[in-house]
C-alpha cells in the first residue's frame, strides 16, 4: 500500500455555476430593489445561499496514509475517515451523467463529487458503497492499495 497521497480538486464547473448563478440573482435583487421589497428579500437570500454553496463546494480534499482514506468537503465542516480495514474493495468507475455534483445517494451508493465525472468507489466491509469524485482516479485508486483494485 501506498501512503502519502493528498490531492485537492477545485469544482471549476460548480463555481461558474453558480458563480453565474450568484451574479445573475444579485442583479435582479438591485434592479428590482426599489419596487419590490419582498422580491428584494427573497432573491437576496438566494443570491446570498448561491455564493455560500460556492464556498462550500469550490474543492475536495482526498488524502491517503497509513490509517486510511479522508476526504474533506464544505471547507473542513464535513470530513469522512474510510479506515484500510473497513475497505473490502475500490475500483475506478465513471459515474453516470445524472449522479451530478454534490453529496447525494445513487443507486446502491453515496457520491461525494465536485466535478467531473470519474471517482473512486469504495466497498466497505458493511456492503456499502461510498464514490469519491476525483480528476485522478489511477493514481487514488493505486494509493488506496493494489490489493483492493477491483475493476
Amino acid at each position: 500500500m501506498t501512503v502519502g497521497y493528498g490531492h485537492t480538486q477545485r469544482g471549476d464547473v460548480l463555481i461558474a455555476i453558480l458563480g453565474f448563478g450568484a451574479a445573475l440573482d444579485l442583479t435582479i435583487a438591485a434592479l428590482i430593489g426599489r419596487r419590490d421589497h419582498t422580491g428584494l428579500l427573497v432573491t437576496l437570500t438566494t443570491g446570498v445561499a448561491l455564493l455560500v454553496a460556492l464556498v462550500l463546494f469550490s474543492a475536495m480534499t482526498v488524502t491517503v496514509d497509513a490509517a486510511g482514506v479522508t476526504l474533506i468537503m464544505l471547507r473542513g465542516l464535513l470530513v469522512r475517515r474510510f479506515p484500510h480495514i473497513e475497505i473490502a474493495a475500490c475500483r475506478v468507475v465513471r459515474n453516470p451523467w445524472y449522479a451530478g455534483l454534490g453529496i447525494h445517494a445513487g443507486p446502491g451508493y453515496v457520491v461525494y463529487n465536485v466535478s467531473g465525472r470519474s471517482a473512486v468507489e469504495l466497498e466497505l466491509s458493511s456492503g456499502r458503497r461510498v464514490r469519491l469524485g476525483s480528476d485522478e482516479p489511477d493514481a487514488l485508486a493505486a494509493a488506496i492499495g493494489a490489493d483492493k483494485l477491483r475493476r
